[in-house]
């Protein structure tokens, strides 16, 4: 488990939130082990923490988004703002909506978003800081 656990959290060096997740769920499975559960119960306790952690995300992912547009409607009150966000932000990158995405998405609901790109790196920079 522990080996799986290692290569999934360093499949992509530059998703500092999957290697943090999976610690949580790695915690939380030996925690479960430590307390004479077996491997399926284990894995269940891995599970529910991997869970809430998704909730959890999604959650902060809506109060970015809420943020994001009253920042924006507070700065920019004329609204046609045209985002542009860098690399995935969406929710590939976390729960819910995502991260910047998320505010796009909420922008846009507000009827607010003249428009919206996004660039992402090519291969050769990615996962150098």
């Amino acid at each position: 488990m522990d080996e799986a656990a290692e290569s999934l959290a360093h499949a992509r060096p530059t998703a500092v939130n999957l290697g943090y997740g999976v610690r949580r769920a790695v915690a939380a499975y030996h925690a479960a082990r430590r307390d004479d559960a077996d491997d399926a119960q284990a894995a269940a306790a891995a599970l529910a923490e991997a869970r809430a952690l998704h909730r959890e995300d999604a959650e902060a992912s809506e109060r970015m988004a809420a943020h994001g547009r009253q920042l924006l409607e507070e700065l920019l009150p004329a609204g046609g703002h045209r985002i542009l966000t860098h690399c995935n932000t969406g929710a590939l990158v976390s729960g819910g909506e995502g991260t910047a995405l998320a505010v796009v998405k909420a922008v846009h609901r507000a009827g607010s978003c003249g428009g919206s790109g996004w660039t992402r790196p090519g291969p050769c920079s990615r996962g150098r800081g």
